[in-house]
């Protein structure tokens, strides 16, 4: 590959660099490569994202287990289901 040296000019200073097409090229890669790096750290967030999520429901899942667990023998005697049968049919009216 083949470079040329462009010099100009510009407010006094002296700005050395590439000719236009080898500029545009490094801009493209540049823009190329942040695009990579942007795109897969927000993968990489998503990801742990749903693992978490998964984590979670799992952790909530086992916890309602052993709640239920502990509430079968918990059954309600006939006066808690009268006085529930009771206050759903007053409400109702």
């Amino acid at each position: 590959m083949l470079f040329r040296l462009c010099v100009a000019r510009t407010k006094g200073l002296w700005i050395r660099g590439f000719g236009r097409k080898e500029l545009q090229g490094d801009l493209l890669a540049e823009g190329v490569a942040l695009m990579v790096v942007g795109m897969g750290s927000v993968f990489a967030f998503l990801l742990i994202l749903v693992f978490a999520t998964m984590a979670l429901g799992a952790v909530a899942q086992r916890l309602a287990m052993n709640r239920l667990a502990a509430d079968v023998g918990d059954r309600p005697t006939l006066e808690e289901v009268a006085a529930i049968a009771a206050a759903l049919h007053q409400h109702r009216r």
